[in-house]
């Protein structure tokens, strides 16, 4: 218990919930005790079936299925597991392979194929390593972005259509200019958001805001800027 705990805690961990698959009960017990001390989630599966029934219900990052069980193959699981969650990274392992498994793994999205032998566990860890660690840099990204977007005021304006973007656009490219800029639009469209967006992009946001000039009503949106 207190491995786990220390593991879960080391520099640079991003627990992932990985999903281990095979008939060989002694496969699985190794897999779920190697990920839990490196602090992972991992629940397991003997055959395919169950393992559809955990997909359907719960969100995984990381499937590791052995190829040959009884019933239905683990390139099989692989096919069901991109179509519920394509976003999973999926590692296929066998005790026999061959060409033509190899080739049907590739075909069907495998992100890795390992045969199962003394370095099982090895390529099996650093699989899931470089998961974890993709998986960390992205949650930071994300976290970057939202914040730079909260920063600079584009947080509170919301769109993603074509027109928004270019909004988007044209407040980056005017927010470092120092002429001014003319804000007109319908009663309610958001001129007011756009203004502060602007200001938070500015050289300005440190000093008081100056507030955005009214104008007639129009059906779009228009941003120009004044001689």
């Amino acid at each position: 218990m207190q491995a786990t705990k220390t593991a879960a805690k080391a520099p640079g961990k991003y627990p992932v919930h990985i999903l281990v698959v095979d008939d060989e009960r002694s496969i699985c017990e190794l897999l779920e005790i190697t990920f839990r001390k490196e602090g992972h989630r991992v629940e397991v599966a003997h055959d395919v079936p169950g393992a559809k029934r955990k997909l359907e219900s719960q969100i995984f990052d990381i499937v590791v299925s052995d190829v040959r069980m009884p019933g239905e193959s683990g390139v099989d699981l692989l096919k069901l597991t991109k179509e519920i969650a394509p976003e999973c990274f999926f590692l296929l392992i066998t005790g026999v392979p061959t060409v033509e498994t190899a080739i049907a793994a590739i075909n069907s999205g495998a992100d890795r194929y390992v045969i199962k032998d003394h370095e099982l566990v090895d390529q099996l860890r650093r699989a899931v390593r470089e998961v974890s660690e993709s998986l960390r840099w992205k949650k930071e990204a994300g976290y970057l972005r939202r914040e730079l977007r909260r920063l600079t005021g584009l947080d509170n304006i919301i769109g993603q259509s074509v027109k928004m973007r270019e909004i988007f656009d044209m407040i980056q490219t005017v927010a470092p200019q120092t002429s001014r800029v003319l804000i007109t639009g319908e009663s309610g469209t958001g001129k007011e958001l756009v203004a502060r967006a602007i200001h938070e992009n500015s050289q300005r946001a440190q000093a008081p805001r100056e507030q955005p000039a009214r104008a007639g009503a129009f059906h779009y949106y228009q941003l120009r800027r004044l001689p």
